[in-house]
């Protein structure tokens, strides 16, 4: 299963998408057969029409790292962990072939894209990398080393957890850093307990850093709702895959 957004997905030569293969691991450290893990991604690319020896894929650790790649960063991490580019949530390239793999169950992936240069960008932005800004951190960068005006870029929030699924109640510490950072307006009292929204937040980011309201897409689906999506705060340690999610540029 394949899910696009609606404003990239018309976009000649721009690959992207979220995808699951239905109770198949995706992720290494779910699956004990590698070589199983590597034929379901390799199957997913597939569907995508790309090879899996592009693709690039992030340790991911919850931070703000950024980091601009090429076509010789192909191939990290797409059979064994290893391999992935260690200790970075969000990745940026201008080359055509390469394409930016995130992996997610619950966090926000935020696909950017600009037109104008020819850039595309992918984040993986959880609580923690929201909370230190790693989506606005990402289109800060793209301007300085590609020149991108984020004026000109087309962004998507993907599948993610929903604010009437996603409860932090019981951590004062959050709450008080997302009140201060974002306001009043990304947190709601759902079932008695205070929520959390998350993709609004990574929207107010996307704003802040100067991309148009109108070009920002967010998805509506929910991966605690969505049973067909994986979710770790619905499935703790029985979660056996993630959503991946990809981008890259065709020549």
């Amino acid at each position: 299963m394949i899910i696009q957004s609606d404003i990239l997905a018309g976009v000649p030569n721009l690959i992207h998408g979220s995808g699951v293969v239905k109770a198949c691991p995706l992720v290494f450290k779910y699956g004990d057969d590698f070589d199983a893990v590597v034929a379901h991604r390799r199957e997913l690319m597939n569907e995508l029409g790309i090879r899996l020896e592009d693709c690039v894929f992030m340790e991911q650790v919850h931070g703000a790292r950024v980091r601009r790649l090429g076509k010789n960063a192909r191939g990290s991490g797409i059979e064994e962990p290893d391999s992935e580019l260690k200790a970075i949530d969000a990745m940026m390239t201008d080359e055509p072939n390469v394409f930016l793999v995130a992996k997610s169950a619950d966090c926000v992936p935020v696909f950017l894209y600009d037109p104008k240069q020819s850039v595309v960008a992918l984040v993986h932005a959880g609580w923690s990398g929201t909370i230190q800004e790693i989506a606005l951190k990402t289109i800060r960068r793209m301007s300085r080393d590609y020149k991108t005006n984020p004026a000109d870029l087309f962004a998507y929030c993907g599948p993610a957890i929903g604010r009437r699924c996603y409860s932090i109640d019981h951590d004062l510490e959050r709450i008080r850093q997302f009140q201060q950072r974002f306001g009043e307006s990304v947190l709601s009292i759902e079932h008695e307990q205070l929520h959390l929204d998350l993709r609004r937040c990574n929207r107010l980011l996307l704003e802040e850093a100067g991309v148009e309201p109108e070009s920002i897409e967010m998805s509506d689906l929910c991966t605690h709702c969505d049973e067909h999506l994986p979710s770790y705060q619905r499935e703790k340690r029985e979660r056996r895959t993630a959503i991946l999610n990809i981008i890259g540029l065709r020549p």
